[in-house]
């Protein structure tokens, strides 16, 4: 190995050490907006056999109140310092963004919002490509016929591809959920909100320790 060689390794060695670490910022969950409760079939994953809330997820981050999806079958919901991703980073990320873009900005009740939930699940659960069907697979439901029924209708309107407008954005935690956020469904004025998240509900489930 020529000295000129070494060195240019060397230098790329030492700027991969002095690079910065991505920069973490908290997400606050605050509680939970439009949604129903489904029961989960999913093998391998700590929400499968459970009863849970599918539909709007409140969080702030940064100074703004977005309505957020779970998009993490392995763990609680709740407050956490997160990290940035592109939803690039989810399976089937084109048909998550669809879903979204498509969905999220003109939902008006409980069970649509709780299909669209669901809907997510099972498209970053299912192997890349599909099929996408609510009713088997590696991810289906059971126990709400009204969100399922609604959840296949979305899923048979993906298309083969699609491009996203853009802005979407995981929100990353080691040690819960997972949230979906972009900048086309922020959260409704506080009076509004109010009425969404009334009543409270239980937000899913256990997480699997990572070895």
């Amino acid at each position: 190995m020529t000295n000129r060689r070494c060195l240019a390794l060397a230098i790329a060695a030492l700027a991969f050490l002095l690079a910065p670490p991505a920069l973490a910022d908290t997400m606050t969950f605050t509680g939970v907006g439009l949604h129903d409760t489904v029961k989960i079939h999913a093998p391998g994953h700590m929400a499968d056999d459970l009863t849970v809330t599918a539909g709007q997820y409140l969080v702030t981050y940064k100074s703004n109140d977005y309505v957020a999806w779970c998009v993490d079958l392995d763990a609680y919901a709740g407050s956490s310092s997160v990290t940035e991703q592109n939803y690039t980073v989810l399976r089937n990320a084109y048909a998550v963004a669809y879903l979204f873009e498509t969905y999220a900005g003109s939902l008006s009740n409980n069970t649509d919002a709780a299909a669209l939930g669901a809907s997510i699940w099972e498209v970053i659960t299912e192997p890349a490509g599909g099929p996408f069907n609510i009713s088997s697979g590696s991810f289906r439901l059971s126990n709400n016929s009204d969100v399922s029924a609604r959840a296949a209708s979305m899923l048979a309107s993906i298309p083969g591809s699609y491009t996203p407008l853009g802005g979407l954005t995981v929100l990353h935690s080691d040690s819960k959920q997972d949230m979906l956020i972009g900048n086309v469904h922020q959260v409704p004025e506080p009076g509004t909100l109010a009425l969404l998240a009334a009543g409270g509900a239980l937000v899913v489930v256990r997480r699997r320790r990572r070895a």
